[in-house]
């Protein structure tokens, strides 16, 4: 499962490893928003 986040940046590819949606949710607090749920169950 990929999701793809466009940001005025650049476009920045999520991806369920983890790695990703880590260094995403430091970098978007939007996206933080929306993976919050996921990643905090998954993370701990």
């Amino acid at each position: 499962m990929k999701l793809t986040v466009k940001t005025d940046r650049n476009t920045l590819y999520l991806s369920a490893d983890g790695n990703y949606q880590e260094q995403a949710l430091h970098s978007f607090p939007l996206s933080a928003c929306h993976f919050g749920l996921g990643h905090d169950a998954g993370s701990g």
